[in-house]
């Protein structure tokens, strides 16, 4: 068995395919390593400037912190509508994480992100305050608490994973 990629395609603001790739043992190891490392930095790299695309600008302004040129692209679009779905949870990388994933997880890369260059804590405001979902999953099955209460944890990392937490609750997810 793979990943049913026509699944994946066909909802790119979903969780995508989550059924088992496994081994004799019943073990899930290359779709396990593969999301724990996949191609997140090199997706993260990758410049915003240049892209005319909303959709996959908005995740890298995200992770840039550039919260007006965010809240610019999400108030032109209304509450619940396709559009404003579109920007917070269209699923990007091979990894298929959500804005709110992405941001947590470049938290915690300090190969990646000077301390203190990007408020990440106001990131995570924005995106929940317009109705990013907190408990999205990667292709693996891993949510912001996994990107941000793992191994590599930090105060940040775990105040936003509690903000999340919190809004799940208040959303009754």
């Amino acid at each position: 068995t793979g990943t049913d990629m026509a699944k994946n395609e066909s909802d790119p603001m979903g969780n995508g395919d989550q059924n088992n790739i496994a081994t004799k043992e019943k073990r899930q190891i290359m779709r396990e390593l593969w999301a724990f490392g996949g191609n997140l930095n090199t997706w993260i790299l990758r410049g915003i400037l240049d892209e005319p695309d909303p959709v996959r600008k908005f995740p890298k302004l995200c992770l840039n912190g550039r919260t007006i040129e965010m809240e610019r692209l999400l108030v032109r679009t209304k509450v619940g509508s396709p559009e404003r779905q579109c920007l917070l949870e269209t699923r990007h990388s091979s990894m298929r994480i959500s804005p709110i994933m992405a941001t947590v997880a470049l938290c915690n890369r300090v190969n990646l992100v000077q301390p203190g260059k990007v408020d990440f804590v106001s990131v995570i405001t924005l995106l929940l305050k317009y109705g990013a979902d907190p408990t999205a999953q990667d292709v693996a099955g891993r949510t912001v608490v996994h990107y941000g209460a793992g191994s590599m944890a930090s105060d940040l990392s775990m105040k936003m994973v509690e903000m999340c937490i919190e809004a799940a609750k208040s959303q009754h997810m």
